[in-house]
Formats: structure tokens, sequence, C-alpha cells
């Protein structure tokens, strides 16, 4: 699992991204933008279940709602496996073309 940055994780915690986060989760209906999972609480009734997944994170502390997504835990894993997948395919084209 990647490791985040001391800003990264900083900002998570701030009322800012809070505010954020909710601005997103309602312009999406509270529901997961793939599925349409809605969102409710997980098992230990505290944690929200969706996520807001940043598109980009070359604005994080101003991002602009478009880099911006509701996603449910399941919905959120395959971004990033695919964001993997594509990068390891990039890698190769790379390697290949040298």
């Amino acid at each position: 699992m990647r490791k985040h940055s001391k800003e990264y994780s900083s900002y998570m915690k701030s009322d800012a991204w809070s505010a954020k986060r909710e601005e997103r989760l309602q312009l999406d209906g509270n529901r997961c933008v793939m599925c349409g999972r809605p969102n409710g609480l997980q098992k230990d009734g505290v944690t929200p279940v969706l996520q807001v997944h940043h598109i980009c994170y070359s604005n994080l502390g101003n991002e602009p709602m478009s880099d911006l997504v509701s996603l449910c835990p399941g919905c959120h894993k395959k971004i990033h496996k695919y964001y993997r997948r594509l990068r390891s395919w990039e890698d190769k084209e790379v390697v290949a073309r040298a």
C-alpha cells in the first residue's frame, strides 16, 4: 500500500477537507458514481461507507469539485487497481521503446 505525504494526511483530517468531501457527496447524491451504492455507515457504526476519490492530486487543498468523485470502497479499490495496471503498462512501453 502506498504511503501518503504528511501534507496529504494532515489535509485529510482538516475541516477544509471535511467540508469539501461533504459537498462532493451531496453533488453525487450521496451515492457511488460507479455502482450507485447509497451512503451509510460501515459495520463499526461510525465510518461512512462512501469515500471521496481525488482524480488528480496536483491541486491538493485547492481541488475543484471536478477533481473529486464519490465512490464506495469496492469501486474505489477497482479504480486504484486500474491506475496501477495502467502505470505498469506505460512502464513496460517505455522499456520496450528503449
